[in-house]
């Protein structure tokens, strides 16, 4: 349901409505922006968790190699040798430091990409409602000038029943000259006209007291044209004086 706009202070209402609208505008553009940032790094992220864990695949067999060490020391011990110190070969011992920090790595990678998904779709929620707020402030524009339309359209509408008022009225006049009538013919089209524009409203008159003094003013209008050729009548003021 459309709820009306409150312009803001020392604005006019359509400024108002227009502001909210750019503003709007300017916000879905700043919340897009940042959703597709967090995309690429969430991206990113995700390359880092694949490197990381081919890393720790190529490196998984390091345990093995190191109980096969053991197992080789343990032989020549049975064997009647001696039992070497405890420390694993150097190549071991890098390749087990190399795996240490991959499942470290791995495990910070993990999270980091977890953090980033979540701030992802959290931007993704405020860009898709971003939207829905310039909608709404593009329609509050929109309901704005149809307001504003239906404003003029009622004063048109106005102004055509006091005229077809007027004519009607003229219609009906009387004119006398001398106990001589004159009656008042109109054209074909100007009779149709108000025909229609009766079917249209289903109403007779929608003025009748304006109605009554638009029959007075034509006839004072006729004895001003009497003695001047150049007599004007305003309506308006003849009627609402």
């Amino acid at each position: 349901m459309a709820t009306a706009q409150i312009p803001l202070e020392g604005t006019k209402p359509e400024e108002g409505t227009r502001l909210a609208l750019r503003r709007a505008i300017a916000d879905r553009k700043d919340a897009t922006a940042q959703c597709q940032h967090l995309d690429i790094a969430v991206q990113l992220a995700q390359e880092v968790c694949g490197s990381a864990e081919r890393l720790l695949s190529a490196l998984s067999d390091v345990d093995v190699a190191i109980v096969e060490q053991r197992a080789e020391e343990f032989k020549r011990v049975a064997a009647g040798g001696l039992l070497d110190a405890l420390s694993l070969p150097e190549h071991l011992e890098s390749r087990r430091k190399m795996r240490d920090m991959a499942a470290e790595q791995l495990t910070r990678a993990r999270a980091a990409y977890d953090d980033l998904a979540g701030q992802a779709a959290r931007a993704e929620a405020t860009m898709e409602q971003a939207a829905v707020d310039v909608a709404k402030a593009a329609c509050a524009v929109l309901l704005e000038e149809g307001a504003k339309q239906g404003l003029a359209l009622k004063k048109i509408w106005e102004e055509l029943s006091r005229q077809r008022d007027r004519v009607t009225a003229f219609a009906d006049c009387q004119i006398y000259y001398a106990d001589i009538p004159f009656p008042i013919t109109l054209p074909s089209e100007t009779a149709n006209l108000l025909q229609t524009l009766a079917a249209i409203d289903g109403r007779e008159i929608e003025y009748p007291d304006d109605a009554a003094k638009a029959g007075e003013a034509w006839c004072v209008w006729f004895k001003a044209l009497l003695s001047d050729s150049e007599a004007e009548l305003n309506f308006d003021q003849a009627i609402h004086s």
